[in-house]
């Protein structure tokens, strides 16, 4: 066992493949993910429990230092589609630790509840980085560097967690690919099916996805063959895009809560995006006051930005660039 294994598991409950459903879910396969290290957890939320693992990279001293917490978006779970992000950062030496969020998964118990739902990160932080002394997190932890990382809603709680002092004081940065702070209606939208198609989408993106995913996980994750793929436990019945739509205006339009991050930021966001759109988005994340770095694609879509081999690149300079600003600033 490796010692950020050891670390982990000696503040989550460690369990086995089939307790974490492995083989129900639907793409995921450790034959994926080469010289890495895995182990399953459930995780604390605040709607009940969730499932995790943690994947650690042979052969390198950097990833018992530095540890990326994963974080899908809505609808998807923790190894589907970012199985090939978490090959990639492994790649690069860093850990992962990818979790069912509130509502998701096969094995957990929890509720989709987008207000309690904020609360689940940091509940894993306290887990993680908390002494039980304490009533909260400390500004001294044991531990590695630690970064949060999300793709579109998993983006959007990463950075609500992130305006938090005590979750900040914990965290190194946080990496935001493609958040949905704000979100088109279903009209709108269904253009984002139309990146899809072109011939430079199958070629730099999908091709080398087959061995991840198969045919039925390439095409947009936005039919109702999704849906029976992923259920989601929800709270109410009122559909989960409306929920979504709500959340989101009330807590990034309304109440404009980015202005309280303080930790440096990467936010990647495709132009061609018609779930979140770019320009809304922006608008929003320009309101960061730390440290910010961005990388605007031209090309890609909401959904395609999942799919993208150039997003573990991106957090693997970020993460250097953090590590200097810290250096600098100590």
């Amino acid at each position: 066992m490796y010692p950020i294994e050891a670390w982990v598991s000696e503040r989550l409950n460690k369990i086995n493949y089939n307790r974490f459903c492995g083989s129900e879910r639907r793409h995921f396969s450790l034959n994926k993910l080469h010289e890495v290290s895995v182990t399953y957890y459930e995780v604390p939320l605040s709607t009940g429990g969730g499932n995790a693992f943690l994947s650690v990279p042979k052969y390198f001293e950097s990833a018992q230092k530095s540890l990326i917490i994963l974080m899908h978006g809505l609808g998807d779970d923790c190894s589907y589609p970012l199985l090939h992000w978490i090959r990639l950062l492994n790649a690069s030496g860093m850990s992962v630790l990818s979790f069912d969020w509130d509502g998701h998964g096969v094995g957990g118990a929890s509720i989709l509840d987008f207000q309690q739902a904020t609360r689940s990160l940091p509940l894993l932080l306290f887990r993680l980085f908390g002494e039980e002394s304490r009533g909260g997190l400390s500004a001294k932890r044991d531990g590695p560097s630690c970064y949060l990382m999300g793709h579109s809603m998993g983006a959007s709680l990463a950075l609500i967690a992130a305006t938090r002092q005590d979750v900040a004081r914990n965290i190194s940065g946080v990496i935001a690919v493609s958040p949905a702070l704000s979100i088109n209606s279903y009209a709108k939208a269904a253009g984002e099916v139309w990146n899809y198609l072109y011939p430079s989408a199958w070629l730099k993106d999908f091709l080398n996805k087959f061995s991840y995913y198969g045919l039925d996980g390439l095409f947009p994750a936005t039919g109702s063959f999704k849906r029976k793929s992923f259920p989601l436990r929800m709270r109410t019945a009122i559909g989960y895009v409306d929920q979504a739509k709500n959340f989101v205006n009330e807590t990034f339009e309304k109440r404009r809560i980015l202005r309280e991050v303080s930790v440096p930021v990467l936010w990647m966001h495709g132009m061609k995006d018609r779930i979140a759109p770019y320009s809304q988005v922006a608008a929003l994340m320009m309101e960061i006051p730390s440290a910010f770095f961005a990388h605007n694609d031209e090309k890609r879509g909401h959904l395609r930005m999942a799919f993208s081999d150039q997003i573990p690149k991106y957090c693997s300079t970020f993460i250097k660039q953090c590590y200097e600003l810290k250096t600098i600033n100590d």
